[in-house]
């Protein structure tokens, strides 16, 4: 019994000191990433009429301005602008939007290392920040022949 007892103690401790250490998770250092199908990186902006600028920062084109309330998008970057101030990260360099090989929809801070895994959130949300990867400059990147067109 006191070996039980020793056992369990013995894995709780481990199990705590690996979450001090802030080791990754073994799914995570396992797995490499996988190769992004699409990848762009953008400058989300408040702007003064209380709307938020998406800039493309690759070719300085505005993207698109969200209008109104947009709570979904105004949540997922207060989450990501939250760890920011606690590393005292500028607040105006850009995040990156990836559609992974695995079809995931990943918008990720590089300043901090931090991300969040779209699909988590449903698929109407998920299709906010998916359409940020459907303008004719992105498709453009990946399909030359038909430059001009929409998918």
């Amino acid at each position: 019994m006191g070996w039980l007892v020793a056992l369990l103690l013995t894995t709780l401790l481990s199990a705590a000191w690996l979450k001090w250490q802030s080791v990754p998770k073994v799914t995570e250092a396992l797995s490499p990433r996988t190769a992004d199908l699409i990848q762009r990186s953008m400058i989300f902006r408040d702007e003064p009429d209380g709307s938020i600028s998406v800039t493309d920062v690759r070719t300085g084109d505005r993207v698109t301005q969200f209008h109104g309330e947009q709570g979904f998008v105004r949540g997922t970057l207060r989450a990501l602008s939250r760890e920011r101030k606690r590393q005292g990260v500028d607040s105006t360099l850009p995040l990156t939007l990836s559609l992974e090989g695995d079809r995931r929809l990943v918008l990720r801070d590089p300043s901090t290392g931090e991300h969040i895994d779209l699909a988590s959130f449903g698929a109407t949300n998920r299709e906010v920040f998916a359409a940020l990867l459907r303008t004719p400059s992105i498709q453009s990147q990946l399909h030359p022949q038909t430059s001009g067109a929409h998918p």
